[in-house]
């Protein structure tokens, strides 16, 4: 009796010292890789690594299970993981019929991706957003800053457009395989595609299932399609591979891509998709016009990296521009009214905001945390791609953040 009660005293006192001598440590050693260490434990069962993201109250997840001789691990990064928020390890094992577990450590995860964006578009309604690079989409929840799906595409992906189609939000992808392809925005699983006979360069998409689409086409013309036959309704006369913007179900804005200077085209449309009415802006080269930064409102056309400002009516009159030469901007956004515009300065860490005053700009900058390349609005919330490098306007490609501001 006395033996029994000195060994389970002994016991008691093993396990308490395992227990102060359980540590972890962790640290990153890069930016996809976390290497945790901790000490060896006395006739311990094997290890069990848990990981956690307590900001989102996440359960502990276990990441792996080691033998009963290993005292390190190195744990992926994923992209799927929180982008930028801490994530939580400790490490558990059994000794002499008890579980004991380590202390925990908080590194900050994932910070960055990496891939060339060329397009920024957010739905809303899931706190999602879909952005593109030179072959496939990837799907991100902005909310919680994770990257939830890519998905490759087997030729060059061109100016996509999400569009709500009998209650499924769908997202229209041209393609240089002479396709338009149509995915399940919330989980890129395919629904449809199109063949459109040459590669289609870019599509717009209105709420009447009219899917307008740019391409290496006969006669550079615009082609439009039926979304419920899938069939080719009609074509406009237009420049090959120019980017297009709907203003309403009527209204499409073209900016050319196959000439320099570009030039700008105001199209009006019935119900059924025919041409009613088609203007040009009458500048020529008087302004410099680039359909690779470009963006439309109902009230404003604003294109290139100094950011000059149209009307955004069939008169497309020039305004005003946004910068002095100081700043180049890779993207424009506008407020839900359509009369201030947000742009990305791709040289300082901010995003310009700009009023139209008469024939000039008031601007004011918003601090942001990184180089900001590509911006969108879901409301009070801008939601930005930013890079914690230099960006320039010829860049294809680089380390990739994703930053929000809350407007006031």
């Amino acid at each position: 009796m006395l033996h029994t009660t000195f060994f389970s005293t002994s016991c008691e006192e093993k396990d308490e010292d395992n227990l102060m001598l359980f540590e972890l440590t962790a640290e990153k050693v890069s930016e996809t890789q976390a290497r945790l260490d901790w000490t060896q434990i006395e006739y311990n069962s094997g290890y069990h690594i848990w990981r956690t993201f307590k900001e989102f109250e996440s359960q502990p997840e276990l990441i792996v299970q080691a033998d009963s001789t290993t005292n390190y691990f190195y744990d992926i990064i994923e992209e799927d993981q929180p982008l930028g928020s801490p994530v939580t390890y400790y490490v558990s094992t059994t000794t002499g019929g008890t579980e004991i577990q380590s202390n925990e450590v908080e590194l900050i995860g994932r910070t960055v991706w990496n891939f060339g964006p060329y397009q920024l578009e957010l739905i809303p309604e899931e706190k999602m957003a879909i952005a593109r690079d030179l072959t496939s989409l990837i799907l991100m929840d902005y909310e919680k800053k994770i990257v939830l799906k890519r998905l490759e595409f087997p030729g060059r992906i061109g100016q996509f457009d999400i569009q709500e189609q009998n209650g499924i939000i769908e997202v229209f992808v041209p393609c240089s395989d002479h396709k338009i392809y149509i995915h399940e925005a919330t989980s890129l699983s395919a629904i449809d595609s199109i063949d459109t006979g040459e590669s289609a360069y870019a599509v717009a998409v209105n709420s009447q299932g009219k899917i307008f689409c740019s391409g290496m086409f006969d006669r550079g013309n615009l082609h439009i399609y039926d979304r419920k036959s899938l069939q080719l309704s009609t074509t406009v006369r237009a420049e090959k591979k120019s980017v297009l913007f709907l203003q309403d179900d009527s209204h499409l804005v073209t900016f050319t891509s196959t000439f320099s200077p570009g030039s700008i085209s105001h199209y009006t449309f019935n119900d059924q998709g025919e041409l009613i009415a088609k203007t040009d802006d009458p500048y020529h080269t008087e302004y410099r016009i680039d359909h690779r930064w470009a963006a439309v409102s109902s009230n404003y056309i604003v294109t290139t990296t100094e950011g000059f400002v149209f009307t955004a009516d069939e008169n497309m009159t020039y305004v005003t521009k946004l910068t002095k030469g100081e700043s180049y901007q890779s993207d424009f956004e506008f407020s839900s009214e359509g009369t201030i515009i947000y742009s990305t300065l791709t040289n300082q860490k901010a995003v310009l905001k700009s009023t139209i005053e008469g024939n000039t700009a008031v601007s004011t900058k918003l601090p942001t945390k990184g180089y900001p390349w590509f911006i969108a609005r879901d409301g009070n919330t801008l939601v930005i791609l930013s890079s914690p490098e230099l960006f320039y306007p010829a860049r294809t490609g680089g380390l990739v953040s994703l930053e929000t501001i809350t407007l006031q």
